[in-house]
């Protein structure tokens, strides 16, 4: 392990330990993380992806028309007089619909305009909480969704009590469900066009005034540093513990997550 050790070419900040058993882990001594991969391969784990595969849509209180400007999408519709009533009951279903089983790729919908039938904290719980770095979802709602970045058409603002989210999750705000217009709009809008005095809310910061709307195209990456609930800073991380670990042949900690900037690691873990 010691010569290995030596050979490898770490990145500033990182570190190779060992467990009690001989197993080899990373330590990223900066932002407080080890994971079991190497950090080089950690960094170029996850590419940046462009089409999707599965696409679902969940309409809760819809204008009329909604459906048919989702081609190729799955839908559920709950709507005042329809089949199914938006009651909270019936929106939680829909939302546990809408994530249930997405994977990288992924393009999920959701046109939601039920004020705070659920709040804000359990949508970010179940509706975003859940996905994975890859999958993308794009929201038009007339509440919040607490994610950690939003812009009004300026510079990004970070809200540092909200955490971040490995997936692709785009909030455009909206005070009434007219705003459903905006998927006539061409492909050469960007999202800075579609601000429109309003503002937008993301789990990832990217160019507003470069990146270009789309449903199902153009999947970015995890780019925060860390993700999970914020905690309060310690002075280091522990190494990972074989408990962590599905069985004896798994390579991985059942407690892995995704991060753009570190793969997939331990979250909430201090190394001694």
């Amino acid at each position: 392990f010691g010569e290995d050790k030596k050979k490898m070419r770490m990145p500033p900040g990182w570190e190779a330990r060992e467990t009690a058993d001989g197993r080899r882990y990373y330590v990223d001594r900066i932002n407080k993380r080890s994971t079991w991969d190497p950090p080089q391969a950690a960094k170029t784990a996850t590419p940046r992806l462009i089409d999707t595969q599965r696409r679902r849509a969940l309409i809760v209180n819809c204008t009329e028309g909604v459906r048919e400007k989702l081609r190729g999408f799955e839908t559920r519709t709950l709507t005042v007089g329809g089949r199914i009533e938006p009651t909270r009951r019936a929106i939680l279903d829909g939302i546990n619909w809408l994530v249930a089983g997405a994977s990288p790729g992924d393009a999920l919908f959701l046109h939601y305009f039920a004020g705070n039938v659920v709040s804000p904290h359990e949508l970010r719980r179940r509706l975003v909480d859940p996905l994975r770095e890859g999958v993308k979802l794009t929201a038009i709602m007339d509440c919040s969704l607490e994610l950690p970045w939003t812009s009004d058409g300026a510079e990004w603002r970070r809200d540092p009590s909200v955490a971040f989210a490995p997936a692709d999750v785009v909030l455009l705000h909206a005070s009434e469900p007219s705003r459903i217009a905006l998927l006539d709009r061409p492909p050469s809008t960007t999202y800075l066009d579609l601000i429109d005095g309003s503002r937008v809310s993301s789990s990832q910061k990217f160019p507003l005034d470069r990146r270009l709307f789309s449903l199902v195209q153009g999947i970015l990456p995890n780019s925060n540093p860390t993700i999970a609930r914020p905690v309060a800073h310690q002075a280091d991380s522990p190494r990972p513990s074989a408990s962590s670990i599905s069985s004896p042949s798994s390579s991985r900690p059942v407690a892995l997550v995704a991060a753009g900037l570190g793969g997939l690691i331990i979250g909430d873990m201090l190394c001694p």
